[in-house]
């Protein structure tokens, strides 16, 4: 703190901006290092805990198809759960790859899309649920609704 009347001090006077930034402040690469880093480890945090939650979706899906049994046409029904179980397989199939393989953290955003596209592609079949499972009865979209909205609770 100043006191009322004392001089200012003059700043002191930097003659090269590249001194300054060495000085100051992580060079462009190390912060795009330290990003990558952290990428990669989002990437792995998401393949490690795949498998529970991927595992479930098989089983939720077949809860749903013996709820609806009966009920919605037997061909749709098998059509979606099987579409779901192949989604799943291919989903854990390269989870197991990631684990396996144990990419570098430059491989991060390959792997990121993988999974992206996997999460995507799931979501548009969980998403086709409600077009096939709808009906008009309150108690059907109801229970639809719990469903979907418990599943996107445990992805969350």
């Amino acid at each position: 703190m100043r006191m009322p009347g004392a001089p200012i001090a003059p700043l002191p006077q930097v003659h090269d901006a590249e001194s300054r930034r060495s000085d100051t402040a992580p060079s462009d690469s190390s912060e795009s290092q330290l990003d990558a880093q952290v990428y990669a480890q989002n990437v792995r945090d998401l393949y490690a805990q795949s498998r529970f939650v991927l595992s479930s979706s098989v089983v939720i899906a077949s809860l749903l198809v013996t709820l609806y049994w009966g009920v919605i046409p037997s061909p749709a029904l098998l059509a979606w759960w099987l579409a779901i179980v192949w989604m799943t397989a291919a989903r854990l199939w390269v989870a197991q790859r990631y684990r396996k393989l144990q990419p570098r953290p430059a491989e991060a955003p390959r792997w990121g899309m993988f999974f992206v596209v996997g999460s995507a592609t799931s979501g548009v079949l969980w998403g086709s649920a409600g077009w096939l499972f709808f009906t008009d009865d309150p108690q059907d979209q109801l229970v639809i609704s719990f469903v979907l909205a418990g599943m996107a609770a445990g992805a969350a």
